[in-house]
């Protein structure tokens, strides 16, 4: 018998593929895996543009990454990463699997 959480994948997977943040990250990661999108465009999300900035005090570094939309709006990766970990920890919440 397989254990519940194996048969919830399907159910998680339909859901998942109904946020639109999400479609956002598989697109980048699609594309960040094989330099190209290998699988039908979801959201249509392009690297739009990075920067780095080293401290000549301390030597940090800060990195900016600038994720573009089709809807002419941005997102920076950051917050991209912040927002869509957000949605899938609410997702598995949702399950009773966190």
């Amino acid at each position: 018998m397989m254990p519940p959480s194996v048969r919830l994948v399907p159910r998680i997977a339909q859901e998942a593929a109904t946020i639109p943040l999400l479609d956002i990250i598989a697109d980048l990661a699609n594309c960040t895996k094989h330099l190209v999108l290998t699988k039908m465009i979801r959201a249509g999300a392009e690297l739009k543009s990075t920067s780095s900035t080293v401290s000549l005090h301390d030597g940090a570094m800060d990195r900016t990454i600038t994720i573009g939309l089709e809807d002419g709006s941005e997102y920076t990766g950051v917050v991209l990463l912040d927002d869509a970990h957000e949605v899938w920890e609410n997702l598995l919440a949702g399950h009773g699997l966190l």
